[in-house]
């Protein structure tokens, strides 16, 4: 609109109080239409239409109502904006360390590595302990 650079308008707003309110004023104004678009869009809107044809050949206008479905990627940004608390896209998850979670972990840890060395084929002096264990419990046992 104007020929000028947005620096130049950042100091008018500075210089000009009266002008800084009415570019606030009007912000606020577009985007209250942009917020009613959206909602239209999300909800889904008519409106009137004039198509022109041609007929027998001369032009033929003919008036109709347009109509537009809900669009869904507009509801979920518009409720995602609007209700963040219920909408979010990512969720956030609470972690809790359970009591006694490592310790039971830890207890089947060494269940497992007995009941390995229990079914372990009986091996030769030069056999180590592990040695029925499966590779990773061997390395798990080592620490």
């Amino acid at each position: 609109m104007f020929d000028v650079t947005r620096r130049m308008i950042d100091y008018w707003m500075v210089d000009f109080p009266d002008f800084a309110t009415a570019i606030r004023a009007s912000r606020a104004i577009a985007d209250g239409n942009v917020a009613e678009k959206l909602h239209e869009r999300a909800m889904g809107y008519s409106h009137p239409a004039v198509k022109i044809m041609k007929s027998g050949g001369r032009p033929l206008t003919v008036a109709y109502t347009r109509h537009y479905p809900p669009d869904t990627q507009a509801c979920i940004f518009g409720l995602r904006n609007r209700r963040s608390q219920n909408w979010r896209e990512k969720v956030e998850h609470e972690h809790r360390d359970a009591p006694g979670w490592v310790a039971e972990l830890e207890a089947a840890g060494e269940r497992a590595r007995t009941l390995a060395v229990a079914e372990a084929p009986v091996g030769d002096a030069s056999t180590p302990d592990d040695a029925g264990l499966p590779t990773r419990a061997r390395r798990l046992h080592h620490r």
